[in-house]
């Protein structure tokens, strides 16, 4: 699924870095972005190519006023989202692991243990629209 190669992609992303930062004012600046240019920038700055079905899809998700361009900032904000849905994700699930692991009996090294014991103090990250859910 292509938001799953996004999300991949934006998870492995160190959102505090130069790169990213330099990533997000120069190429998703805010201006219009046609599929090829998404395509190219998605695949020079992260490694991402999408095939013209999964191009396809990407548009029309996030093709918010319909006119066949992506507005770099907004895909840009998408796209960090999806980044921290993805941590939260393998985080949870890496945590399940070693509970699932305590559970049988198994020995956690020191940095298992030290892993699980982060995971089980980290706050998630709630964005507006999912307050406004609640």
């Amino acid at each position: 699924e292509a938001e799953q190669l996004l999300a991949n992609a934006a998870a492995d992303l160190d959102m505090g870095s130069v790169h990213s930062r330099m990533i997000r004012d120069q190429v998703f600046d805010g201006a219009p972005m046609t599929p090829a240019q998404l395509a190219t920038a998605l695949q020079r700055n992260f490694r991402v190519t999408l095939d013209p079905p999964r191009l396809a899809a990407i548009v029309g998700t996030y093709d918010d006023d319909g006119n066949g361009t992506i507005e770099g900032s907004e895909f840009y904000r998408h796209f960090v989202k999806l980044g921290v849905r993805e941590r939260r994700r393998r985080r949870d699930r890496h945590a399940q692991e070693l509970e699932d692991r305590r559970r049988r009996g198994d020995k956690l090294s020191e940095e298992c243990q030290r892993k699980f014991n982060a995971a089980e103090r980290v706050t998630d990250v709630v964005f507006p629209e999912e307050v406004k859910r609640r």
